[in-house]
């Protein structure tokens, strides 16, 4: 479970590096501690990008990717609404 985690977090470092926001200067300080584990610097950014957010939240599992609707008993999965003030639904 744990080198699965690190694993999500090693490529979502990536995908931070490339966010608008993030200064070119943070990448070498790194998001990383020494072994390999995220710090509060990763955090900070990756927390700044609600679809980031969602999909390492889902990723490391920590939240459900699909979800059986009680009404219907279709698989529900997060869709990106506008319309709501998550942005989700």
């Amino acid at each position: 479970m744990v080198s699965h985690i690190l694993e999500v977090v090693r490529e979502c470092v990536q995908r931070v590096q490339e966010l608008p926001f993030v200064p070119r200067f943070s990448y070498e300080r790194g998001l990383l501690r020494d072994d390999g584990g995220p710090n509060r610097l990763f955090f900070t950014y990756i927390f700044c990008d609600e679809a980031l957010t969602i999909k390492f939240l889902k990723d490391v599992k920590l939240i459900q990717s699909k979800v059986l609707c009680e009404t219907c008993s279709q698989d529900m999965t997060w869709c990106p609404e506008p319309r709501y003030s998550e942005g989700f639904r």
